[in-house]
Order: C-alpha cells, then structure tokens, then sequence
C-alpha cells in the first residue's frame, strides 16, 4: 500500500466518521428538541396505564410523519428524529459506495451496493 493509498483510506475514514456523529448528533437534537416539546404539551396530562393506544394515523407513514412534525406535532418530531437515527447507518453506506466507486475499489462497491440494496430492502417494509 503506497503512501498515497493510506492517505485516502484515512480520508475515506474521517468523512465516515463525521457522517456518523453528525447523523447521531442531529437525530438526538431531533428527538430532545421533540421531549421538549412533548413534555410542554402533556407534561402535566397523567398517564392512563390502563387503556393502550395506539400511534395515530399521523404517525403511519413517512410523509404523514412530516406533515405532522412540520406542524410541531411532538410525537411527530421524535418520530424524525428516531428515523433520522435509522437513517445514518443506511447513509454511512451509501457514502461508503460512493467513495469506494471514487478510489475504482469495484470489489467493495459491489459489496457495498449488496449490501445497500439489502439495507433499503428491509426498511421498505415492502416484504
């Protein structure tokens, strides 16, 4: 491995990296910034234990969940923010295919690419 390998499998690592804690950082301001708010709303409201409800329709989809956050909905917010949190590991792939496909590693691109397909795949809910 030459110098010049090292020194873009170390760049390669660093903006991994900084996906990861930015991914991290984010969904967790995300999902805070909706306790806040969830706790402004219904701090004071006492909790039924004895009747479960479900999420509401709102809460069904994606776009519905931001629709809702977007209105401030705060069980909508924490909802962005937890799909947020799924959402940078699926990223940190994607980016890793990418720079594999930039340093022409066509072995780790095929392998990276299976196993985003297979990442996408599972949280589609479509199987």
């Amino acid at each position: 491995m030459t110098a010049a390998d090292k020194n873009l499998d170390e760049k390669m690592e660093l903006t991994v990296a900084r996906l990861l804690n930015m991914g991290l950082l984010i969904s967790t301001l995300v999902i805070v910034f909706g306790g806040i708010l969830l706790i402004s709303e219904q701090g004071s409201t006492p909790i039924d234990f004895k009747t479960l409800q479900g999420e509401p329709l709102t809460l069904a989809s994606i776009p519905t969940i931001a629709l809702a956050a977007v209105s401030l909905d705060a069980r909508a917010v924490i909802e962005i923010g937890l799909l947020l949190l799924v959402a940078t590991p699926v990223a940190r792939v994607a980016l890793s295919l990418i720079l594999f496909w930039r340093k022409a590693d066509y072995l780790y691109v095929g392998i990276t690419g299976a196993v985003l397909a297979i990442l996408l795949f599972a949280v589609s809910g479509n199987h």
